[in-house]
C-alpha cells in the first residue's frame, strides 16, 4: 500500500539519490534528530493533557498539541529517511581535480575567490558553499589546477581559472 504524500512533501524532495552531505552536515543532521526525540514525550504528554480539557472539536489548544506533535513526528521520520541515505562527502583529495568536498580557488575578473563544493541541501552561496548542481559547482567538477571555464550568468558568460585545489 502506498501512503498519501502531501503538496508539501512533493516540494521538499530534491531526488532520490543519495544525499551528500560533509561531516558537519550530518553532525547537524545527528543533533536536530537528537533534539526532536527528545522533545517528543513532551509533546504527547502536552496532546494528552489538552485532550482531557473537554471536546475535542472545539478545542484550540488539543489541536495546536496534536498539529505540533505531527510535525515533529514527520520530521523525526523524514530526518530518520534522510540520514539513511547520506553519503559523507570531504577528507582528502587524491585525484587532483575538483570534487564532491573540494575547497576550490579560482581566479575571477582579478580576484581571487574561494567555493567549497558540497551537495545541495547544505549549499549556502553567502558562505561560499556552492552545489555541485549549481551552474558553477557543475562547471567546476573535474577541472584541474590551471585550467579554465566558463559559466553562463545573467551578466553573462563569466570565465573561471582553477588556481588551487585542497
Amino acid at each position: 500500500m502506498r501512503l498519501p504524500m502531501r503538496k508539501s512533501q512533493k516540494l521538499k524532495r530534491y531526488d532520490d539519490g543519495p544525499i551528500y552531505l560533509t561531516k558537519e552536515g550530518i553532525l547537524k543532521l545527528k543533533r536536530k534528530i537528537a533534539c526532536l526525540e527528545r522533545e517528543m514525550p513532551e509533546a504527547v504528554s502536552e496532546v494528552t493533557r489538552t485532550a482531557e480539557m473537554g471536546d475535542l472539536s472545539e478545542n484550540a489548544a488539543y489541536t495546536a498539541a496534536k498539529y505540533k506533535m505531527r510535525r515533529m513526528q514527520n520530521s523525526l521520520l523524514a530526518s530518520k529517511e534522510r540520514l539513511k541515505q547520506v553519503v559523507e562527502i570531504g577528507g582528502e583529495n587524491t585525484t587532483g581535480r575538483v570534487e564532491l568536498g573540494s575547497t576550490v580557488e579560482v581566479e575571477v575578473n582579478g580576484k581571487i575567490k574561494s567555493f567549497y563544493i558540497v551537495g545541495p541541501r547544505e549549499a549556502d552561496p553567502f558562505k561560499g558553499k556552492v552545489s555541485h548542481k549549481s551552474p558553477l559547482g557543475n562547471a567546476l567538477l573535474g577541472c584541474e589546477v590551471g585550467e579554465h571555464t566558463k559559466v553562463k550568468t545573467a551578466a553573462g558568460i563569466v570565465r573561471y581559472t582553477i588556481k588551487n585545489i585542497i
